[in-house]
């Protein structure tokens, strides 16, 4: 790849539109359709040389869930960075119902349940409703062998409702330490942040370089290392919006894997999780669940060891 082409993809990566960035991706990499078709199939997903077509030239955008898989695929293939492709989609065409970056959300503190978490948003001074809404989250968490969540990897594609420079980051986590977790932040700056070791609860406020416009997307990505003991029982995420795409993958030592693991959705945390699908582990003690379209609330997913 030439500086030239190089700088133009990476232009077209960050402006968009989705169909010029695709296109451009496929001519950089110097692939045919069939070859990226047969490069997809070698990865278990089955796409068109057709659907390819309509997406590079704009007549049709990926919009289903197995697409978005297809997608996620895509971008390995091509070699271009992950989220990347996804954040250049645009809302989902209506059929309907508002799309799901677009709906109303809820406020922030109407999904966790109330204890030390007001007087933590209170002192970073948190906004009641997020200036910001998802349009993808892909969360990736490790355990040891003792069943202990040590990682949790987490890329957060997000677009703007309101000139907005703040975010907020709020985690939970099963069985805390009194030691702070480790956070890194890449696409925001950390200002602050506040845990309280006996809830539990995580807080983070975050900054952009700049200022975002109403309907600029933004990508942060974070890795928080956990100081916890005990089995963990579930990875779930509360999402005070609708979200296009919720990717949820956990690996396992293989030293430990459960016996079931279940797909979960709630309203809210103080309501019990109700089991959706059960999931199957693979040979590297990995499985994943995709929620598309999903609703405000919790969404994740259980096991038992």
């Amino acid at each position: 790849m030439s500086d030239y082409t190089g700088a133009a993809l990476n232009a077209v990566l960050a402006a968009g539109p989705f169909h010029e960035a695709l296109g451009l991706a496929i001519r950089t990499r110097g692939l045919s359709l069939e070859r990226l078709r047969a490069h997809l199939a070698a990865r278990g997903i089955t796409l068109s040389t057709a659907t390819l077509s309509y997406w590079q030239t704009g007549r049709r955008q990926p919009e289903r869930h197995d697409s978005i898989e297809a997608l996620i695929a895509l971008e390995g293939v091509l070699h271009v960075p992950a989220g990347s492709l996804i954040a250049l989609l645009p809302p989902p065409r209506p059929r309907g119902r508002p799309p799901a970056d677009q709906a109303p959300g809820a406020p922030l503190l109407d999904l966790w349940p109330l204890d030390e978490l007001p007087r933590l948003a209170t002192y970073l001074r948190m906004p009641e409703y997020q200036t910001l809404r998802y349009v993808a989250v892909d969360d990736h968490v490790e355990f040891d062998a003792d069943g202990v969540e040590r990682a949790l990897i987490t890329r957060q594609v997000m677009r703007a409702t309101a000139p907005t420079r703040h975010y907020f980051d709020i985690s939970w986590v099963e069985h805390p330490d009194p030691e702070i977790p480790e956070t890194t932040f890449r696409g925001a700056s950390l200002v602050d942040r506040r845990w309280d070791a006996e809830s539990g609860y995580l807080v983070c406020k975050l900054e952009f370089d700049h200022e975002l416009a109403p309907g600029e997307t933004i990508i942060v990505d974070q890795t928080t290392r956990y100081h916890s003991h005990g089995r963990a029982l579930e990875h779930t995420r509360a999402f005070w919006a609708p979200v296009s795409t919720f990717i949820a993958q956990v690996t396992f030592d293989q030293a430990l894997l459960p016996r079931h693991c279940f797909s979960v959705r709630a309203p809210n945390h103080a309501d019990p999780l109700e089991d959706l699908q059960e999931l199957t582990l693979n040979t590297d003690g990995q499985t994943h669940v995709v929620f598309t379209n999903a609703p405000v609330g919790i969404c994740g997913m259980r096991w038992e060891w």
